[in-house]
């Protein structure tokens, strides 16, 4: 399938589009003239070219396109484009170079030019070309010009309209408008507004930890001694509560990236997680991890006071590289005790067990 792939819009320093070829310029800018929902598909045919925009309005009236130009074939399925254009913007804004979420979940530009990463601007475009080419089976020849109608005229649908009546339009129309007012977060949902949809469920597990674990501090401070395990459940509850929350669910900049035991959420370099971030594992876990937060370098667990949660409940608080912790206090779900001391194959290896038994009970904040 002969195609072309243009990438366009306004973001915050005005009107830019790439390739920059002036002839394709007007097209565009009435494609944006004429958009009404947040999401749309334009359609333009002059003679023998068609071309098939995407426009998605974002914040402050800024708008980024999408287009293909194709020479003598008319796309049949619709819902098809939508979805190849819907995933492309997805992949934008995860990465974030030229779009990103903000942290309500809207999208918003992230550069002001659009040649800002030609690096990723080729990748973008050979992808979208790749996915026409997977749909030259719902391609059709194109059908003769109509002289009846004027190469200016418009007709506009929704995507809920008749797929053979937007067909026919595209085909003898000068342009035709698709419009879509729901559901084109759908390809989203995998990327970062679907990521805080599950963070929040995490936040609200993680909120109710720190209620149970404010309420076993106040005990602790009646019941033990120890002031060390005091503040172990203080530390505690202040990651969970504090950390999670503005580190992880509402940073200022989040990169999605899939490793190969884990997805990390968090600030790259060199394309490697770097900085503080988040790292999720899956159910799967050979080691029954849950999530790791703290510090990476260079792709890999580096900090000195990392959190490592696990599925049971268990946790390490303290120094990690790697894999491996180094020193810090392991806590066990299981009888409630924990360890403090240095680590050896991730095995307590010198220091000191804590078992918290029951000293006695409480009731109208009477002994019992």
């Amino acid at each position: 399938m002969n195609s072309s792939v243009y990438i366009f819009g306004n973001l915050s320093s005005g009107y830019t589009q790439y390739p920059d070829e002036g002839f394709a310029t007007s097209t565009f800018q009435h494609f944006h003239k004429r958009s009404k929902s947040i999401t749309q598909i334009a359609i333009r045919r002059d003679g023998n070219l068609m071309y098939y925009a995407y426009i998605r309005k974002l914040e402050q009236g800024q708008y980024l396109g999408l287009c293909v130009l194709l020479n003598g074939v008319a796309i049949t399925k619709f819902d098809g484009l939508f979805s190849l254009y819907e995933n492309t913007i997805s992949n934008l804004a995860a990465k974030g170079y030229l779009i990103k979420y903000s942290e309500s979940g809207t999208l918003i530009a992230n550069a002001q030019h659009l040649y800002i990463n030609r690096e990723e601007i080729d990748l973008t475009t050979e992808s979208v070309k790749v996915g026409f080419e997977k749909m030259q089976s719902v391609a059709i020849k194109l059908p003769p010009i109509s002289y009846s109608t004027s190469k200016e005229s418009i007709k506009e649908f929704t995507i809920e309209d008749d797929a053979k009546e937007i067909l026919k339009s595209s085909c003898t129309n000068g342009y035709t408008y698709i419009y879509k007012s729901k559901g084109y977060n759908t390809a989203m949902m995998n990327s970062y507004q679907g990521v805080l949809s599950r963070v929040s469920k995490e936040r609200d597990e993680l909120k109710s930890k720190c209620t149970n674990l404010s309420s076993q501090l106040t005990k602790a401070k009646v019941q033990q001694r120890n002031l060390i395990w005091v503040s172990v459940l203080g530390a505690i509850a202040l990651i969970l509560g504090v950390v999670v929350w503005n580190k992880v669910l509402f940073p200022s900049e989040v990169t999605r990236y899939q490793t190969e035991h884990f997805l990390y959420y968090g600030p790259m370099q060199n394309k490697k997680p770097h900085g503080e971030g988040v790292a999720f594992y899956p159910k799967d876990d050979q080691d029954g991890r849950r999530y790791y937060i703290g510090y990476f370098v260079n792709g890999e667990r580096q900090d000195t006071t990392a959190m490592l949660y696990y599925q049971n409940g268990d946790y390490f608080y303290g120094s990690m590289d790697g894999d491996k912790f180094l020193k810090g206090i392991f806590y066990s779900n299981s009888d409630k005790s924990h360890f403090e001391g240095n680590f050896v194959d991730n095995k307590p290896y010198d220091g000191t067990w804590y078992n918290h038994e029951e000293s006695y009970k409480l009731k109208d904040g009477e002994m019992k």
